[in-house]
């Protein structure tokens, strides 16, 4: 593990568990090593380097390991262990955090969400016990290196929007709705900023994509991130309102905007991968923002942008708001959590 979106939820957690309830074993698989993995090593009672193992391999030195509840923070994103939990290496085998569906495989045996993600009624499929924490199934820690609040960092006119989730997330419904926005907020344009901005042939070929959906590329500004995390969170001086992406949200950067005092709109869909930005946004004392339909969206937004301009003092209220919500609260998140794990265990 390593600076990672995961990471930023995953490292309070870690820190939060009562150790005299909880070892916390890391069986690290990633093969990289960076600032966030001395943290996260800190934080775990044991730390096992497994990158180089095989799933057959993997799978024999966890079951040494005699672990009473193994989480998976992947489910099917890139290097992935499924093959290993196909063969057990666990009692109980539980998948949380870095997968924002259900997996489909019937060796996992639940899947940790909440109430408001996942509601009373959600199928359970594969055989995965949906298990609900109290309140977000999330808690965020703020980077201690988070700059300043200051307000908008440039001159300029009219409100801005900004979205700085995955390029792959934007789609043509969430880009006309976009439109909509824009065309009824005057003088507004919109910035996004995503790694996939560094490649010049996306950068030449997303204003034109967005055209054929009805966003005229005038209104548009493209952006690849800086180099490091405090200068990314001090673009966010620069955006008025967040428009979170559907029907899959964002997680971090939602997080990410609220701390920087910026409102985020979102519109909660009908499953976990269109539900996060809702339980981020209630967690937050912020569940206003979140529309339940698509009109919902578009006027939530058209409203904020036309309030105009967020200054600095508005800015600060709501980032001492998110800092001091359950959504940053770790310590009771990690009870919460324990109790879900040794439930789990029995």
């Amino acid at each position: 593990m390593y600076r990672h979106s995961v990471a930023y939820f995953l490292e309070p957690l870690l820190a939060a568990l009562p150790r005299e309830r909880i070892a916390t074993v890391v069986l690290n698989v990633s093969g990289a090593s960076d600032e966030v993995t001395a943290r996260l090593r800190a934080c775990a009672s044991e730390w096992h380097e497994m990158g180089h193992l095989g799933h057959a391999d993997f799978s024999i030195a966890s079951r040494a390991l005699k672990l009473d509840v193994a989480l998976d923070l992947s489910g099917l994103t890139g290097g992935h262990r499924q093959k290993s939990f196909a063969m057990r290496i666990a009692p109980v085998q539980v998948m949380y955090l870095g997968y924002p569906h259900a997996s489909g495989v019937d060796t996992l045996d639940a899947r940790i969400a909440d109430a408001i993600t996942d509601p009373p009624g959600t199928p359970e499929t594969a055989g995965e016990t949906i298990v609900r924490l109290p309140g977000c199934f999330l808690c965020y820690r703020p980077p201690a290196d988070a700059p300043a609040i200051v307000g908008t960092t440039k001159p300029r006119d009219g409100v801005v929007f900004g979205c700085f989730g995955n390029v792959a997330k934007i789609n043509k419904p969430l880009v006309e709705a976009w439109a909509r926005v824009l065309a009824a907020v005057p003088n507004s344009k919109l910035l996004i900023k995503n790694h996939a901005l560094f490649d010049a042939r996306m950068q030449a070929a997303l204003p034109e994509r967005l055209r054929g959906w009805g966003l005229d590329p005038a209104r548009l500004e493209l952006r690849s991130p800086p180099p490091n995390e405090p200068e990314h969170l001090a673009v966010y001086n620069e955006v008025d309102v967040a428009l979170d992406t559907f029907p899959y949200h964002g997680t971090t950067t939602t997080c990410e905007a609220l701390l920087m005092g910026v409102p985020v709109v979102s519109y909660a869909g009908d499953r976990h991968a269109s539900r996060v930005g809702a339980s981020l946004l209630a967690a937050a004392g912020c569940a206003q923002w979140c529309a339940a339909g698509l009109d919902g969206y578009v006027t939530t937004a058209t409203g904020l942008g036309l309030k105009g301009r967020r200054g600095v003092a508005e800015r600060s209220r709501l980032r001492s708001q998110f800092i001091a919500s359950p959504l940053c609260n770790s310590e009771r998140f990690g009870e919460a959590f324990a109790a879900a794990l040794e439930s789990l265990a029995r």
